[in-house]
């Protein structure tokens, strides 16, 4: 296995637990429940649908193509004050969670000592999540220790799709073979990292018996590692640097 030159990470149910992300998402659903319902849907249809292009390829073809799906599903006119109105309940009603400073996150243990420990190693680190970053990578303490963090909206796609992967690897200057990328979604994270040619490592936690940690690895056969926890995650890492795995 190569040595990395870079260390990639997912946020939401990866930094912090997934328990806490679905109560942050709860307080989506208002003031239009019924906003919030099409707004997912476009998204899962997004992912669904890899074949259709985004045009321009980048946040704001994704903005308007997010905008037009709501409004043909509302049944509502097309034109540019109808997708400015949706954009900005959007941004509203979602993005403004995101951005809250009084956002109450707490990251798995473990995680700063492990970013710390990474950049000691001469490693860059990257942040690339599928929903708006806001204030969460502040609220967990990390910000300070990341060269990279952007949103997949802004590659015009959401993960699976290669686009916000290969933007990583742009934004980092490192190529997607020299690059781990760790996550908890097998389908979002894990096949999407690996599509492009990045070492994954999956988040979960398959308890302490070494055969439920068997059958995790062959039940997720793209995941290179399967790590419980940022210890275990750490002790990989090094042995792959010191070309022990």
């Amino acid at each position: 296995m190569n040595r990395f030159e870079a260390v990639c990470f997912d946020v939401d149910g990866t930094l912090y637990p997934k328990w806490m992300m679905n109560l942050c998402l709860m307080k989506t659903v208002y003031p239009s429940p019924l906003l919030a319902y099409r707004y997912s849907r476009f998204r899962s249809s997004m992912r669904s649908h890899p074949e259709i292009l985004t045009d321009p390829p980048n946040r704001e073809g994704f903005l308007q193509r997010q905008a037009i799906s709501i409004l043909r599903s509302s049944k509502k006119a097309i034109d540019q004050s109808a997708i400015t109105g949706i954009n900005e309940q959007i941004k509203r009603q979602f993005h403004s969670v995101w951005s809250n400073p009084r956002l109450k996150l707490t990251p798995f243990p473990y995680v700063r000592e492990t970013f710390l420990a990474i950049r000691s190693m001469g490693l860059k680190i990257g942040i690339l999540s599928d929903f708006p970053l806001g204030t969460k990578l502040q609220l967990m303490g990390i910000d300070d220790l990341i060269d990279v963090a952007i949103c997949s909206e802004e590659s015009g796609y959401l993960k699976p799709h290669p686009a916000p992967f290969e933007l990583i690897c742009s934004r980092l200057e490192v190529q997607g073979t020299s690059i781990l990328y760790v996550g908890d979604s097998y389908p979002k994270d894990i096949l999407g990292a690996a599509g492009v040619g990045m070492t994954t490592c999956l988040v979960y936690s398959p308890g302490r018996n070494p055969n439920r940690k068997k059958q995790a690895m062959e039940k997720y056969p793209e995941a290179d590692t399967i790590c419980s926890g940022y210890k275990e995650l750490l002790d990989w890492c090094i042995k792959v640097q010191n070309g022990g795995v």
